[in-house]
Order: structure tokens, then sequence, then C-alpha cells
């Protein structure tokens, strides 16, 4: 994997405490990132706070407004406004109901965490990415909120996914053109082994991709300057594989800088 240098970079990860945030939390900070992460779970966020020396972990539910905010508030505080913002945090339906059997409690959670929560993210972090005049943003999504992608029995966590690219799309209109930040979604189009497979058996889980999958992928887009590579969504395998399709992506990279 090519070497990328983020020293000083501040760098905000939401779901940072376990499997691809976890991962990417990890990487970012080897490559020099200020790390600032949110999460529920304290004690894997304390774990990392141990771990990784300068860092800011909090406890934070991000579908809380108010709370959410004032985390960011904090990490503006403490560590400057971020550079690089992360929004990986999510919940799938674990029991994959049938859409007539589906409890519309199951439907709220997973909606208001995956979608909710990254228009509460988008919400806070944009006015002072582009106050900076410069930021990038990367949302994970999934294969499964891509069009002729929605799977049975993944009706909430398909709809959620299909719903960030939206919004994703009117992020990057309201914000990019105008005031440079690169906003893009990745997934990581393969079973990642996550807390999302939990009751599966090791050999099973054995055979699923690790969670670093994506690490490389937003480390690039983590170093890229403004007016850059924006309003993407990137097939994270395609990218790990695929020559060709990493090249056409660098190439877009190349005529914005050339057009600009």
């Amino acid at each position: 994997m090519p070497q990328y240098d983020l020293k000083g970079k501040v760098t905000l990860i939401t779901g940072a405490s376990k499997g691809i945030g976890r991962a990417l939390t990890l990487a970012l900070h080897q490559a020099g990132a200020r790390i600032a992460g949110c999460a529920l779970e304290a004690d894997e966020l304390r774990n990392l706070r141990e771990a990784l020396p300068g860092s800011y972990f909090a406890a934070v539910d991000i579908t809380d407004y108010p709370a959410f905010a004032k985390f960011f508030q904090s990490v503006s505080e403490r560590l400057g406004v971020p550079d690089i913002v992360i929004a990986n945090a999510g919940v799938t339906d674990q029991t994959h109901h049938s859409l007539a059997d589906l409890p519309v409690e199951v439907w709220r959670k997973v909606i208001e965490v995956n979608l909710t929560g990254t228009f509460i993210t988008l919400k806070t972090v944009l006015p002072p990415m582009a106050a900076a005049g410069h930021g990038n943003i990367i949302v994970v999504t999934s294969l499964l909120g891509q069009k002729g992608y929605g799977q049975a029995h993944d009706g909430p966590y398909c709809a959620s996914k299909f719903g960030i690219e939206g919004l994703v799309e009117v992020a990057v209109d309201e914000y990019s053109e105008q005031y440079g930040l690169n906003i893009n979604t990745v997934f990581p189009a393969a079973m990642v082994d996550t807390g999302f497979f939990a009751t599966w058996s090791a050999a099973d889980r054995a055979k699923l991709a690790p969670p670093d999958v994506l690490n490389e992928l937003v480390l690039y887009l983590s170093t890229q300057p403004p007016f850059s590579l924006t309003g993407q969504s990137i097939n994270g395998k395609r990218w790990n594989t695929e020559n060709d399709y990493r090249r056409n992506l660098l190439s877009t990279v190349s005529k914005t800088r050339k057009d600009d």
C-alpha cells in the first residue's frame, strides 16, 4: 500500500470503536492524523484512547443532534475544525425480516441511525468546513445502496443506504463547487467481518473480508486538495483489485485540476 502523509490533519470518525471504523481509525492515526472519534461503546473507545495518545474519543449517539453538535464543538476546541470527516456509523436488521414481517421499530432504528445520523453529521460539519475552505468528507455506504443491488430481507438497510447516496449528492451540489469540499461515498462491495455478522460461526466469519478493506481508498481520498475528486460513489473492492477502475478515477482528478 502506498504511504500517505496526514500529519497534523484533524480527522473525525463516527462509529470509530469497531469494525471498519476502528480499522480506519488505526490507519489514519498511523498516517499521522489527529483523531477524534465517537461511538456508543465506551469501553472500546477507552481502549482506543489508551492506544492512540493525543486522540479524543467520546461516547455519542449520532442521532442526538444536540449531543453530536456538542461533541463537534469539543473536537473543534481541542484539535481544530476537522480536515477530514468519515461518516461510518451504521446498524442493520440482523434478523433480516421480510417487508411484511419487519417490525416498524426495527425500520425506524435502522433509518434513524444510518440516514438521520448521516444527515446530522453533515448538518453539523459542513458549515465550519466550508468556512475553512477545504476538507474531505467520506461517507461509508454499501453495495446494497447502489441501484440494482437492493436485496430481499434487507429493506431498512437498503433504503437507508440508497437515501445516503441521494443525501450526499445534495451535499455535493451545495458545498463542492462553491466551497471546494470533496464529498464522496465509499463501499466495500464485499461482506466484511464486522458486528453485522456477530451471530455467524468463527469458520464462516473467517471467509469474510477483513475490516481494513477500505483503508487505502479512504487514505487516498483524505489527501485530496480542494476542488478535487468529489461526487463519486467508489467501489472499494474494484479500487483494490482493478487497475483500470482506479486509473479512471485518478483521471477524473487530473481532468478536474486541469479544468481549474
